[in-house]
């Protein structure tokens, strides 16, 4: 639950990383979800395959399952995700009270 939650952290900075080049989105959300599927999620699947933890069906189940749980869960943290030019706040200004 710890390392799920930790990706879904490092998916959603990495979708604050990426957002100004590729402008808020779905699209920008899935890129992201991607980038650290690739990174991360795949290879640690790979690893426990090469070791027999997992067979091979059972390894291309939760690639796939990891692959749509991270691309949901990095769409809902983007439609969470705001800026603060956003909200009418000047970056640097004062909270309005």
């Amino acid at each position: 639950m710890a390392v799920r939650f930790g990706f879904g952290l490092i998916t959603v900075f990495t979708y604050a990383a990426i957002r100004p080049r590729f402008g808020p989105g779905l699209r920008t959300a899935i890129i992201a979800a991607c980038i650290i599927w690739v990174a991360a999620a795949a290879p640690f699947i790979f690893v426990l395959t090469e070791l027999f933890v997992f067979t091979g069906s059972q390894a291309v189940t939760l690639l796939v399952w990891t692959l749509v749980e991270a691309c949901v869960a990095t769409s809902v943290g983007g439609w969470l995700y705001q800026e603060l030019e956003s909200r009418g706040e000047a970056i640097g200004s004062a909270p309005r009270a």
